[in-house]
């Protein structure tokens, strides 16, 4: 009997982002670009969130909270999860929200750059057009994430 090989890695959800915020006027105007994306990745041995900036990827067990994503001078970045639905093993939905902060000592704007709920749905990949999807998937089950 052949074992089945499990989950290596599937995204489930990603938003990417491209954004240029700048504070003050004139000859103090401060401004700095912001790139990259934000995965919910599915492994076998559960849920991550997955952040990619400047062409660098860093992963955190997905928990209720604020990860400092990035801090560079005085410009830094946050994403924060809230309200994992868990069902069993299964994820139904979570908040995410991305915040891109400017300035140091007190002084400083923020910007929301994405806020929203994502739910979570299991979808048997033999209803789909297989062309979509990696090799060996059609028949499976899959989560896929869907933005509220």
């Amino acid at each position: 009997m052949e074992t089945p090989v499990g989950i290596l890695r599937r995204v489930i959800w990603e938003k990417g982002f491209e954004e240029e915020l700048c504070i003050g006027s004139g000859r103090f105007k401060k401004c700095v670009k912001a790139g990259g994306a934000v995965r919910i990745v599915q492994k076998d041995s559960g849920y991550f969130v997955e952040l990619e900036l400047l062409g660098a990827v860093i992963e955190y067990s997905l928990i209720n909270t604020c990860y400092p994503a990035y801090t560079i001078g005085i410009a830094s970045l946050e994403v924060c999860i809230t309200d994992i639905d868990l069902s069993g093993s299964t994820l139904k939905g979570l908040g995410v929200s991305i915040k891109f902060c400017i300035g140091k000592w007190g002084i400083s704007k923020c910007w929301d750059i994405y806020n929203g709920k994502i739910r979570f749905f299991l979808v048997n990949l033999s209803e789909i057009n297989g062309d979509l999807f990696e090799p060996g998937a059609l028949g499976e089950n899959i989560l896929i994430g869907v933005e509220e």
